[in-house]
């Protein structure tokens, strides 16, 4: 189970699979995990794992990758960006470039799929509440005000 996962993204997720060819509606999302924030959590990482049924092919494809979400776009679609990744070297290249200067998740790179692959997460964990506490705990703050 993530530590802290999106279900707007993962809806966003499977809106960019049906324009990448892929039916996103029937996928089976495996894994959708926030592995980096950037403070004060405008800025986010998630790493996903994705079985998808391809169009053209009636295949399913098994799809790795990340998707960056920067919650400061204007516009919706310029908001989250995605890159599939095709192997380990490809995955941690990608994450080691989106993820620079980000809290990251220790070992997030390419180690999600081995046991204890989330040591660490939990001051993670905390980091990213405590900064999404923030965000809410300000919302309220600027709401009674108002």
């Amino acid at each position: 189970m993530p530590l802290i996962g999106n279900k707007i993204l993962e809806h966003d997720l499977r809106a960019w699979l049906d324009e990448q060819g892929h039916y996103g509606r029937s996928a089976e999302v495996e894994e959708l995990e926030l592995v980096a924030v950037q403070r004060p959590g405008w800025v986010q990482v998630f790493r996903f794992r994705v079985r998808a049924k391809n169009r053209e092919t009636g295949e399913w494809d098994a799809l790795r990758g990340l998707a960056r979400d920067d919650e400061r776009a204007k516009r919706r679609a310029d908001r989250t960006a995605y890159r599939l990744t095709l192997d380990d070297a490809a995955h941690e290249a990608a994450f080691a470039e989106w993820s620079d200067g980000l809290l990251t998740l220790r070992r997030a790179k390419a180690d999600g799929d081995r046991p204890g692959a989330t040591a660490g997460g939990g001051a993670f964990a905390a980091a990213a509440l405590a900064v999404g506490g923030l965000l809410v705990a300000g919302a309220v703050a600027a709401a009674r005000w108002l």
